[in-house]
């Protein structure tokens, strides 16, 4: 690597998550799609099954499973490190002239 690539690539710190900011522009939109949808869902879907009582009692569990799971799943999404192990690896090696296997 070149001298410039070096210092550009020990300047940069790697986000452990996706909870650390700047937030990603397709993050918050995400974000605020799931919010939509369950605000739509919710203040105007039910509303219209309000009057049919099954449709009411067996969508309205069903809709906040689903929704309980795709918050917990984005959590738990947001939370995971993508980062490949050899950026870390890579990084290392600059810093300290050697790095550890399964570092």
């Amino acid at each position: 690597m070149h001298d410039a690539q070096q210092e550009t690539l020990k300047s940069r710190s790697a986000r452990p998550n996706g909870c650390h900011q700047p937030l990603h522009p397709l993050q918050l939109s995400a974000y605020l799609a799931i919010l939509f949808f369950a605000f739509v869902f919710y203040f105007l879907d039910l509303v219209a099954l309000r009057d049919s009582h099954v449709g009411f009692y067996v969508t309205l569990p069903l809709y906040s499973c689903i929704l309980c799971a795709i918050i917990v799943i984005g959590v738990l999404a947001t939370l995971s490190d993508p980062t490949d192990p050899t950026v870390y690896a890579e990084k290392e090696l600059l810093r300290t002239g050697y790095f550890t296997v399964g570092a």
